[in-house]
């Protein structure tokens, strides 16, 4: 089970360059982060299309986030999205380095998805963490774990 959640990890936050560009009229999702452990680093947003997308590492925006609004565990962004499918991986990583930091082979740093929660060891399916977008604007939470 820790080697499936070593892959998890290693293949959330290693990820090529977007793949779309903002749209002007794209809606606008936004994103509240929950249970943030600390203001040190930076919060790395990554967005897939599908479980292809997820699986191959091929996130269609990254974006990294200050964490200097942080408030009790707290903060949020916007992304703008065109019309579609998606999902939203987030690494907290703490030490700015882009990449998931471990210890013992269990990670060091906060991850977490787009209106999910992560309860056990292996990999979840893009299909438990994604959200439609249409031309409304809505948003999703995203409730960090840390182990």
């Amino acid at each position: 089970m820790i080697t499936c959640l070593l892959n998890l990890i290693s293949l959330l936050f290693v990820m090529d360059q977007p793949v779309f560009s903002q749209s002007v009229d794209a809606p606008t999702i936004t994103v509240n982060f929950t249970n943030v452990r600390n203001k040190e680093g930076t919060i790395r947003l990554c967005v897939f299309k599908d479980q292809a997308s997820f699986s191959t590492e091929k996130a269609s925006k990254i974006m990294h986030l200050a964490k200097n609004e942080l408030s009790a565990g707290k903060m949020t962004t916007s992304v703008e999205l065109p019309s579609g499918t998606y999902g939203i991986a987030v690494l907290d990583d703490e030490n700015s380095n882009d990449k998931m930091d471990y210890a013992l082979m269990m990670p060091k740093e906060g991850f977490g998805f787009s209106n999910f929660y992560l309860t056990g060891l292996s990999r979840p399916k893009f299909d438990q963490f994604k959200f439609g977008v249409s031309d409304a604007n809505f948003s999703v939470v995203i409730k960090m774990k840390y182990m």
